[in-house]
């Protein structure tokens, strides 16, 4: 492989921290590989966010890393434990009839509450991991009353989820990875090194997984790619335990050409990005609209109402129409 020059510094290094903060398409999982090769004798974990990112990861990665997701690593020590109660989640009727209410606000909000908690980095489930009042400087007296009782039951409905006896009360996949969290594991006994992907949409609770490990961490990621902040997702590259990290950057991009880079950057330009990203592939062309007589297109949309209404507003023209 024939590394940039900015890739070159990231696969040599030593560091006992090192964040590369990396564009689209500029080759980070690929540096990442590269870095691993060269490390050939050091065991290392790579922290992958989901299994189809993991089966994949397998195929490239060296013999010294093992490619797991967090849920992985904790199915082995808490999950295999609830075999006879794991649901992938809880329902809004599964609380409900744990509890024997028909309050469905009451429900949705100890739901809530257990989600915030289970996805959270904290020890204990508390007044933080209730969502509806939060902002409010004061509640009233029937608030207070609310909440403690929703607090109660959300912490009754945890007890139960974490029984292995109680199988009337399922456990979710987030929940032992939580219980796996909270028992503070120490992966020094098995790896050297810890790399972690996307760190720029990290859960709370891995993100404490990785913080508390005490040996080699290397972060990879765009703040410029934060999608998951809306599920509580924090910037492990611009978290206090990664300061100090010996940090570079990836700026070349091999997925598109200049023209796409252009755009790129001045969006870019208006967040505060003082960097430019390079393009670097093949010269494609950004315009404002499509010429006519393209004979294939791609409409790419934020929401499934969208895709429907553009594909039913198409059909006069009769097209075969692939869906994705």
């Amino acid at each position: 492989m024939q590394w940039t020059q900015e890739q070159q510094p990231i696969v040599d290094s030593k560091a006992e921290k090192l964040l590369v903060q990396a564009f689209a398409g500029t080759g980070k999982t690929t540096t990442l590989v590269g870095y691993a090769t060269h490390h050939a004798s050091v065991k290392m974990l790579y922290l992958c966010y989901n299994k189809p990112v993991e089966l994949a990861a397998k195929g490239r990665f060296p013999r010294n890393v093992v490619c797991k997701t967090a849920h992985g690593l904790a199915y082995a020590v808490y999950g295999s434990q609830y075999v006879a109660k794991q649901t992938n989640n809880l329902r809004l009727t599964d609380i409900a009839r744990a509890i024997n209410t028909q309050d469905w606000e009451l429900v949705r909000d100890v739901l809530s509450t257990l989600n915030n908690f289970m996805a959270s980095a904290d020890n204990e489930l508390g007044r933080g991991h209730f969502p509806r009042f939060q902002g409010q400087r004061m509640l009233t007296s029937a608030q207070e009353r609310f909440l403690d009782n929703a607090l109660g039951v959300a912490r009754a409905i945890w007890n139960r989820m974490i029984d292995v006896q109680d199988t009337g009360m399922s456990i979710t996949h987030d929940g032992y990875l939580k219980l796996y969290q909270l028992s503070k594991p120490d992966l020094s006994q098995r790896f050297e090194a810890i790399l972690l992907d996307e760190g720029q949409d990290v859960n709370p609770v891995i993100a404490d997984l990785v913080e508390i490990q005490r040996i080699r961490k290397v972060t990879v990621g765009d703040p410029h790619q934060q999608i998951y902040r809306f599920r509580g997702a924090e910037d492990a590259l611009n978290s206090d335990w990664m300061a100090g990290a010996e940090r570079h950057y990836l700026t070349q991009s091999f997925r598109f050409g200049p023209a796409v880079a252009h755009v790129a950057n001045i969006i870019l330009f208006y967040k505060g990005e003082t960097r430019k990203l390079q393009g670097l592939g093949l010269n494609t062309q950004v315009k404002r609209a499509l010429p006519e007589d393209l004979p294939h297109r791609t409409y790419i949309h934020r929401t499934v109402t969208g895709v429907i209404e553009n594909a039913l507003s198409l059909v006069g023209s009769k097209p075969k129409i692939y869906w994705v």
